[in-house]
């Protein structure tokens, strides 16, 4: 008969645990106090502003209107439009080969016959204001609308 002595095994199980700690760190610059011991401020900053409307047009801004006199005394075209507050370069050609006389606001044109004739109308307020050729109302300029025939 054989006996076996009970055997006895021994584990040993070593459990390693490691800890990281990670700190942060800030750094802080201090300016400069000024010369009366406060710290500097940083300069005020505005918004930007909307440009206004009621200023005055550059000067070096027109819009030309030209109108040319076809055989029968018609306008082309017959109706210029020009935004308010921009100065209107009016021209009148002769286009019929003839001598004109146009007269647009006070303003009178003498157009010599297949020539042009021009002036430079500032201040014109909203309206429309007609442009006579040799004493009819041919035409007109119509000011502050959108620009165009």
């Amino acid at each position: 008969m054989t006996t076996t002595a009970p055997t006895t095994a021994t584990t040993t199980t070593t459990t390693t645990t490691t800890t990281t700690t990670t700190t942060a760190t800030a750094t802080t610059q201090t300016a400069p106090l000024t010369a009366n011991g406060t710290p500097p401020t940083a300069p005020e900053t505005n918004p930007p502003t909307a440009p206004s409307t009621t200023s005055t047009p550059p000067s070096d801004v027109r819009l030309p209107a030209t109108f040319t006199v076809l055989p029968g005394g018609v306008l082309s075209p017959p109706t210029v439009t020009a935004p308010a507050r921009i100065p209107v370069l009016l021209t009148v050609v002769s286009g019929d080969g003839r001598a004109h006389r146009a007269v647009l606001h006070s303003h009178e044109l003498t157009v010599p016959a297949h020539g042009r004739a021009s002036v430079l109308l500032t201040g014109l307020k909203d309206g429309r204001y007609p442009l006579d050729i040799d004493g009819a109302p041919e035409g007109a300029l119509v000011v502050g609308g959108a620009p165009g025939p």
